[in-house]
């Protein structure tokens, strides 16, 4: 599980507790794509990806987006586009 802003939220926090103790999920918690560390995927075959109601759409597909065309084979794959912040406006 890959979680999204707002981090500080208590209903983020929990909702990712949750993943870790009940669900048992290797679970990270970050604020942008650019915080994604690619060595968390090697391996993965399925990830899950949620954010807090008050993250823009933008970066939640952004990143969804990403892990779509991610091949942890081809280092083409490993570039992270900009965030596009002039759309989160």
């Amino acid at each position: 599980s890959i979680w999204f802003p707002p981090l500080t939220a208590p209903s983020t926090k929990k909702l990712a507790s949750i993943s870790m103790e009940k669900a048992h999920k290797d679970t990270k918690m970050i604020g942008s794509l650019e915080e994604l560390d690619l060595s968390w995927l090697k391996g993965k075959k399925h990830v899950g990806v949620s954010s807090g109601a008050s993250t823009p759409t933008v970066l939640t597909n952004q990143i969804i987006d990403f892990l779509k065309q991610y091949d942890e084979n081809n280092p083409d794959s490993f570039i992270k586009p900009e965030i596009p912040y002039e759309k989160m406006l």
